[in-house]
């Protein structure tokens, strides 16, 4: 189950309809794969006792292509998804434009509904700063992934976002909202920076300070590389294994809390 959206008018009613839910779930179930942060927490708190929950992630094939040398240049950060008003790209370009002094460029990748609009946004704010790549292959994707120097996903809400772990896997830091369920895995890598949902200032500040710190060393990447190994296919199946076979006497500790940030 994933990170649940609790914005606008429906979110007082959902603890309830999620609470019957989790009741008719118990009669066929004893546990819950809770995706995203805080989620684990929820389900127990509106889930009968008896429902065991379990922190997890969407864990990814994980294959890893050569990066290659990274061209010299500006900062270079990148957006990889839809185009849609809950993604909140519109706040990405209004941060970005309080930090124009700086050398930066930005990536944006995917289509949507509101290209249109993104683009006036940022001719009329980051004139010749942004770069907007349409729809791409995934292998293409992940290349202008391992291009960039930061991986931005400012949504409004995401259930996980399994975009952020691709950038992990791939060496490259992220930035994300507080209401994206991949958060606590961001936080774990110990490398990018998680901002409150909605804040254009909050959202700046953390981009600035990506800034001042610069782009990681190739060192640095790879060490990011490997420690993400943890958010693969390979690692979430052992991990799976390990909640099956769990002794209720302990607690277990998701994948990506063990040993950095």
């Amino acid at each position: 189950m994933e990170k649940v959206d609790l914005r606008g008018p429906a979110g007082w009613i959902k603890p309830l309809i999620y609470a019957v839910r989790f009741r008719s779930v118990l009669r066929r179930a004893n546990g819950m794969l809770c995706i995203g942060a805080g989620t684990d927490a929820w389900v127990a708190k509106h889930a009968p006792r008896e429902l065991k929950v379990f922190p997890f992630a969407y864990f990814l094939q994980g294959k890893i292509p050569d990066r290659g040398a990274r061209a010299a240049g500006s900062f270079r950060f990148v957006y990889v998804g839809s185009l849609i008003e809950r993604k909140r790209v519109d706040l990405l370009v209004e941060a970005l434009a309080g930090l124009a002094d700086r050398p930066f460029e930005l990536e944006i990748v995917g289509d949507g509904p509101m290209r249109g609009q993104l683009k006036d946004l940022t001719d009329a704010h980051l004139p010749r700063r942004v770069a907007f790549r349409g729809t791409l292959t995934m292998s293409e994707a992940i290349e202008r992934i391992q291009a960039a120097d930061c991986l931005v996903l400012p949504s409004d809400h995401d259930g996980f976002g399994a975009v952020l772990s691709e950038a992990l896997i791939n060496g490259t830091p992220a930035i994300c909202s507080s209401e994206c369920g991949a958060s606590a895995v961001v936080r774990a890598s110990g490398t990018g920076a998680v901002f409150t949902a909605g804040d254009a200032d909050d959202l700046r500040r953390v981009l600035g300070a990506m800034l001042h710190r610069g782009p990681l060393s190739e060192t640095g990447r790879e060490d990011l590389s490997n420690w993400a190994r943890c958010l693969t296919a390979k690692a979430g199946a052992r991990y799976l294994l390990e909640i099956l076979d769990h002794d209720a006497s302990k607690v277990i500790v998701p994948l990506w809390e063990r040993g950095r940030g």
